[in-house]
């Protein structure tokens, strides 16, 4: 049976409780990289009622909540995307952690794609997280592709000064066999496996032509 703690995530009443965990558990790296998760989230908590008109959000916002006393406290969102399951904003407020309770709130989500018919779920962690990489490894998860965030900031000069080399040239609708080909040589196998290459996003010339 479900911890009594746990129950879905409700966007009319649990959003603003939301913004506020996602910012004492992710702010650091929300303001690294310019994250506006926090102001959407507050913005929409703002909009009540209206909510319940916005699929699309419902569907991203999708998930469960760990509650004590009345307040929220843990969080996990999980959605369906491309034909896989994505988890994230597994989150538990500093002063309740070390109790399990970000296992458990993964535990339902997992429970709950696989009651839906799901066979596969992707998340992102840190790579200098290791109690969320043994909490993830733990339940099954395996790592196959890693991802670099590189930042250059607006007031920074660029590396190389000087005329383009003539051999660069823009991306040409009839590229995209070539495109293909080098996405397919270059992206390992085992990531391709869990997110195929997208022929769509690449042939976006051959229905929306560029001037």
């Amino acid at each position: 049976p479900r911890d009594p703690h746990i129950r879905p995530f409700a966007p009319q009443r649990d959003l603003e409780a939301l913004a506020n965990l996602v910012e004492v558990a992710f702010g650091e790296d929300l303001a690294l990289t310019g994250s506006p998760m926090v102001r959407d989230l507050r913005q929409m908590a703002l909009a009540g009622p209206l909510l319940q008109l916005a699929r699309p959000l419902a569907d991203f916002l999708q998930g469960f909540v760990w509650m004590e006393e009345g307040a929220l406290v843990g969080n996990v969102s999980i959605n369906q995307r491309a034909g896989a399951w994505v988890m994230a904003n597994v989150a538990v407020l500093p002063e309740h952690r070390g109790r399990g309770i970000a296992g458990q709130l993964v535990d339902a989500a997992i429970a709950y794609v696989r009651r839906q018919g799901g066979r596969r779920i992707l998340l992102q962690v840190r790579s200098d997280n290791t109690p969320a990489q043994m909490l993830y490894a733990r339940r099954g998860f395996v790592r196959f592709d890693t991802w670099h965030e590189l930042d250059l900031p607006s007031n920074t000069q660029p590396a190389v000064i000087g005329p383009l080399n003539p051999a660069l040239r823009r991306v040409r609708c009839g590229d995209t066999k070539r495109l293909m080909a080098l996405a397919a040589a270059s992206v390992p196998a085992e990531t391709q496996r869990h997110m195929p290459l997208n022929r769509a996003r690449v042939s976006e010339c051959l229905v929306r032509p560029h001037g």
